[in-house]
């Protein structure tokens, strides 16, 4: 079979767009043509795998993806697709892996007035295309707790959704002997035993509460905050958290490393991952962290953040979030005697979760979608 897949953005260290090349390659497995449609790609560009590059321009980032959605969609029928394949919300789309949580839930605290700008007209119009009762997208979901969401606002049939196994690169499970990798880990960094590494991984620094752990790393006591270095791992304008952290007093205990191709010396070499998301659909690095027997402090609007208390792999914090709370928590896990405890269970739980299904069970859903009786596309307005 011959399939489209369309996302807005590719760059190497997205965490959706490993998702997006994951279920490529799969799909390649399987025998299947698959079409990769993007407005914008960055780094190396693979030989094997047909990139369509659909430049798209406006004033504003929601502009673009309007555009973007407009061009794409008038490309498809000389594709001659059995299923175009959606990594973020459009119009026209017959599965949409879902990578974020529910924008509806998101602008809810906005006023009206705000809500109907153009800018969030448009994103609900997108995401209504995608759940709405009378769509028949069918929704590959990250994560359970993400489809009350969904179907409280759209009333989204359950049939449509199908949840998969939580999972993450097998390759960022650690296999070894880790107290002997931890020490060379932290010879690395130059890290004492008295000093404590608070790390947080991942792209899309607002969404994942950069400024929440500046904050927290900021009011740690003295003689914790004089040991303690927060390291944030991912691709993003950090301009304005470096700002942050100036205006805190703790820029010298901040660092932004970029992206990195290989992420575990830190998860090794650190005391602790921070995660205190605004939203977050699933929250991959959690078990990546728990993956190398590291403790893990996230909030509950990470959609893995079950798998923390599951495994009694350190804390969530609940909703609605509180400054405070992740203070004392970070305060309480860097002194506590359990994080060596917290990090074993972690550990010893993801060698026992399934990995590798997800791709499967989602390139499963796209073969089953394409067998059923085509459907005339969707346009965006």
């Amino acid at each position: 079979m011959k399939f489209a897949f369309c996302i807005f953005a590719y760059f190497p260290y997205g965490g959706l767009q490993r998702d997006c090349m994951q279920l490529v390659r799969e799909c390649q497995r399987r025998g299947h043509i698959v079409d990769l449609y993007t407005g914008e790609w960055d780094g190396p560009m693979p030989d094997d795998i047909s990139v369509v590059l659909v430049p798209s321009r406006a004033l504003t980032n929601h502009g673009v993806n309007v555009r973007f959605a407009r061009n794409v969609l008038a490309r498809l029928p000389a594709g001659a697709y059995d299923a175009v394949v959606g990594f973020n919300k459009m119009p026209g789309l017959d599965v949409y892996y879902a990578g974020d949580v529910s924008y509806a839930q998101r602008v809810l605290p906005l006023s009206p007035v705000k809500r109907a700008m153009p800018r969030y007209r448009r994103l609900l119009a997108f995401e209504r295309a995608v759940f709405g009762p009378t769509s028949t997208t069918e929704i590959v979901l990250l994560a359970e707790s993400q489809q009350d969401d969904y179907a409280r606002h759209y009333g989204t049939p359950p049939h449509r959704f199908h949840i998969m196994p939580p999972d993450m690169p097998a390759d960022r499970l650690f296999a070894g002997d880790r107290s002997v990798a931890r020490i060379s880990a932290r010879d690395r960094f130059k890290l004492r035993a008295v000093d404590r590494l608070i790390l947080m991984v991942g792209s899309g620094f607002k969404a994942k509460g950069v400024d929440r752990a500046i904050r927290a790393l900021a009011a740690l006591p003295e003689s914790l905050r004089e040991h303690a270095r927060l390291v944030v791992v991912g691709e993003d304008n950090a301009a304005s958290y470096r700002a942050l952290a100036r205006a805190l007093n703790v820029s010298a205990r901040v660092e932004f490393t970029g992206g990195q191709s290989n992420v575990e010396p830190y998860y090794l070499a650190a005391d602790l991952l921070i995660h205190p998301a605004y939203h977050e659909m699933t929250g991959t690095v959690l078990l990546e962290a728990m993956g190398h027997g590291l403790p893990v402090l996230a909030t509950d609007t990470c959609g893995f953040a079950v798998h923390i208390t599951r495994a009694k792999a350190g804390e969530v914090l609940d909703s609605p979030f509180n400054q405070d709370a992740l203070n004392d928590r970070l305060a309480a896990m860097l002194g506590s005697s359990e994080r060596e405890e917290w990090g074993a269970n972690g550990l010893r739980y993801m060698r026992r979760l399934p990995l590798g299904l997800r791709a499967r069970s989602a390139a499963d859903v796209i073969e089953q979608t394409a067998r059923r009786t085509p459907m005339p596309r969707a346009t965006a307005r």
